[in-house]
């Protein structure tokens, strides 16, 4: 059973819940009248406090709590996921993790600015930031949510996968919905300390692996314990990969068939992050891949650089192996010059067979 407690923080004379809509279009909200009060599963408390029970679909909404002698109004916003989204930590799904607002920063250029750009109907992507977790002491971190918020040009604020979302958006942008579906949240992580009780219930990965590969190379991962008989998904930084039709044009990125093999081809700087293979549901692998650019030394510009380098020091050497050779065929005409001929006004030398005078 869900509750939902609608609270309004301060004494007040008396007030009226309304929901769904604007000004024109509000309407009561229709309360319960059977005794005792909590039977109900719709009902308002002595304090003002609008309770509801077990809710659905048809109880998401705007409401609003306004006083009938004044016209001070108070909003709020209610809305619902499915049972196995990510709008809260718990939930059975995986976040976009990082240890600082500079993975933040990545998380929204990667998933939220492109749902703006690609569907026009999107004013903005947002988030909704939690309060800081407790601190995990063994791990040494505690976490904070930032749950994925869209909002819409005609003024609609919603979660990402609010179960009210398809209806809203499918008959304008069928692929929105689906897009939304498929968004992480993102999960701040900090360093903390505190006491670190163990606990043999824990579900970690059995396999664990990390890659520290150059660009262009290519690898491919084997889910552990997978057989045909069961489900083999992978997530990419909580991102599920879906199955790929192999085409001539796939010369790079992840590719994944049939069998759950997942192929990672002419890695890039994008293509870092956590992998992690679930086999019916269970986390069973989880491989952490960084992807370095390539060393100066193996690169084709660094060796084409070489070979200019290599041309223009050849040439200095012949050229000044010609100068050493011709001073030694005129060896003859070099003059030796005594300590007594420094001290004359002019000294006598010899350059390129012919003698000149110096002062």
């Amino acid at each position: 059973m869900v509750v939902v407690y609608v609270h309004v923080h301060y004494n007040c004379g008396n007030r009226m819940l309304y929901s769904n809509g604007t000004l024109a279009g509000r309407k009561e909200v229709v309360l319960g009248m059977s005794d005792p009060m909590e039977s109900n599963r719709v009902y308002m408390t002595l304090d003002h406090r609008l309770v509801i029970r077990n809710l659905t679909s048809s109880d998401t909404g705007r409401y609003s709590c306004s006083g009938l002698e004044t016209d001070e109004r108070l909003e709020y916003a209610l809305d619902l996921l499915p049972a196995n989204s990510g709008g809260r930590p718990g939930a059975d799904v995986v976040a976009v993790t990082a240890d600082s607002m500079a993975g933040w920063t990545q998380y929204e250029s990667r998933y939220l600015a492109p749902v703006t750009k690609a569907f026009p109907i999107v004013w903005k992507m947002d988030v909704d930031w939690d309060p800081w977790g407790p601190c995990d002491g063994c791990a040494g971190k505690r976490y904070r949510r930032a749950a994925c918020r869209v909002c819409f040009d005609v003024g609609i604020r919603m979660a990402c996968r609010s179960i009210a979302l398809p209806a809203t958006v499918m008959t304008v942008s069928p692929g929105l919905a689906a897009k939304l579906s498929t968004l992480p949240d993102f999960l701040l992580a900090e360093t903390c300390y505190a006491y670190c009780q163990v606990s043999n219930k824990r579900r970690l990965p059995k396999y664990r692996n990390t890659f520290v590969l150059e660009e262009g190379s290519s690898l491919t991962l084997v889910c552990a314990e997978a057989t045909a008989d069961k489900k083999v998904t992978w997530r990419k930084d909580g991102l599920l990969l879906t199955e790929t039709e192999s085409t001539a044009d796939d010369t790079s990125g992840a590719l994944l068939d049939t069998f759950g093999t997942l192929y990672l081809v002419r890695l890039t700087d994008n293509d870092s992050g956590n992998y992690t293979c679930f086999v019916d549901g269970n986390r069973t692998q989880e491989v952490l891949l960084v992807v370095r650019k390539s060393s100066l030394l193996s690169s084709k510009a660094y060796a084409r650089h070489l070979y200019y380098l290599y041309y223009i020091f050849a040439m200095y050497f012949v050229v000044f192996g010609a100068r050493i050779y011709y001073a030694f065929l005129n060896r003859r005409y070099f003059l030796k010059i005594t300590d007594s001929d420094v001290l004359k006004p002019e000294i006598p030398i010899v350059y390129l067979g012919r003698k000149i005078r110096i002062r």
